[in-house]
């Protein structure tokens, strides 16, 4: 992938570095999704042939987005990339709810990208603590 699937959905720039150093939990996502490494020492990631792109969504106080920019996030090149981890959440036991623009930004990734074929977006869960 270029780096024009890379974006900042605060400046909406093409920079999808972390805007800061505390910011590093993608970095390690990334290395168990697509780290090349010794295969035949079992060292590598889950998908060590995949390409990455890197989507900023927080600001450097750890801000989400508002609304609309993360509807636009959720659909943004939904025709290049094929799978799209979140895998950023809170501390509290539940899943924060999606607005009704970021629902209609996910269902428009699942109808409408890869031409129709639609997207995977893999969201992390809450584990009920009562179970």
């Amino acid at each position: 992938m270029t780096n024009q699937v890379h974006h900042n959905f605060f400046t909406g720039s093409d920079d999808g570095n972390p805007v800061a150093s505390a910011q590093v939990h993608a970095t390690a996502v990334a290395g168990l999704i697509a780290a090349r490494g010794q295969q035949s020492a079992g060292r590598g990631g889950g998908g060590a042939s995949a390409q990455l792109a890197s989507w900023v969504i927080f600001d450097r106080f750890d801000g989400l987005a508002d609304e609309e920019a993360t509807m636009d996030m959720f659909q943004y090149r939904s025709n290049v990339v094929s799978v799209q981890n979140h895998s950023w959440g809170n501390a509290d036991v539940q899943v924060l709810p999606l607005s009704a623009l970021e629902d209609q930004g996910i269902a428009n990734a699942i109808d409408q990208g890869r031409q129709g074929r639609g997207v995977v977006i893999v969201r992390s869960g809450a584990m009920d603590a009562s179970t």
